[in-house]
């Protein structure tokens, strides 16, 4: 059966031809990340009670900022790649195709958290989480993660926290002060975007650069 479902979306999003050449390289490694995934899926069922809430959800929020002197309902949306409650508590998960570093999840604090483009897959996984703010039920917390394709040996990658002034990390579940203190940078990030007297920087580390 995955042979079969395999070659249905390799044939439907991809190509019909996937015998020789690249595409058979390609049909075959998409084969083997699917199979290790699968692996892994297993025992973390076989351990631990996992119910899927959604998958590619579609969510949105509506989110008050002020602008210019004036409160503006601004929308809030994505599309998150999995939410499931394991032993149940809910759990927000990102899949990457490419590498994914886990000081890239590493936070110390959430003041970099809009300026440091080193720290934009924890900002998504911040943004998500706000998204499904509305289905965590009192005081409850949420954590959150992203699995890399290219790393699948490393499982979840989760978002990560540290701990005072050493080397100590852990698990994020961030509390409802903490996620207003990011709501409070998510206002101020879109303020500066409304901002007419601010100019737009170009980002010479993003990889498209490698092309200029």
């Amino acid at each position: 059966k995955l042979d079969e479902e395999l070659e249905a979306q390799f044939k439907e999003i991809y190509s019909d031809h996937y015998d020789t050449g690249k595409n058979y390289l390609f049909f075959h490694a998409a084969k083997k990340n699917i199979l290790a995934f699968l692996t892994q899926e297993k025992k973390l069922v076989k351990d631990n009670e996992v119910i899927i809430v959604g998958l590619e959800k579609k969510a949105e929020k509506a989110f008050p900022v002020e602008i210019n002197g004036k409160t503006i309902q601004a929308k809030l949306k994505g599309t998150i790649d999995r939410i499931d409650r394991i032993n149940g508590e809910l759990r927000v998960i990102d899949y990457k195709t490419g590498v994914v570093n886990a000081n890239e999840l590493e936070l110390k604090d959430l003041e970099k958290i809009i300026s440091d483009t080193n720290k934009s897959k924890a900002f998504q996984l911040i943004f998500y989480g706000l998204l499904m703010e509305d289905e965590l039920k009192e005081n409850e917390r949420f954590t959150s993660g992203i699995i890399s394709f290219k790393r699948l040996n490393n499982g979840l990658l989760e978002l990560l926290f540290a701990e005072g002034r050493g080397p100590k990390k852990a698990t994020w579940q961030p509390s409802p002060v903490e996620r207003e203190e990011f709501k409070g940078k998510l206002q101020e990030l879109i303020q500066q975007i409304f901002d007419t007297s601010l100019t737009f920087e170009h980002n010479e580390k993003a990889k498209y650069c490698e092309y200029c």
